[in-house]
């Protein structure tokens, strides 16, 4: 799993939410049900950081490393917009 591909997932009709959580398969929020997203392992700690660090700009970064915590929102013009929450 990539950054390109959380974007994808996202870009789907129908889901709204995707959590990633350390030990645990992406989660995926689908007409407002949870469900594990099949086939696909489940993260690490290091895993989960680094996606949320390629959709991050710097100013959230930084945050994050200073704090280990940040809330974020991003404008994908045309696309769903992207909140998530470290």
């Amino acid at each position: 799993m990539n950054t390109k591909s959380i974007l994808d997932i996202l870009d789907k009709p129908g889901i709204n939410a995707l959590h990633l959580k350390a030990g645990v398969s992406p989660i995926v929020s689908k007409d407002g049900r949870l469900g594990l997203m099949a086939g696909v392992r489940p993260l690490s700690a290091a895993g989960v950081v680094t996606l949320a660090q390629g959709i991050m700009d710097e100013e959230q970064r930084r945050a994050f490393a200073g704090l280990q915590d940040v809330d974020f929102t991003i404008d994908r013009g045309d696309a769903p917009r992207l909140n998530a929450r470290l």
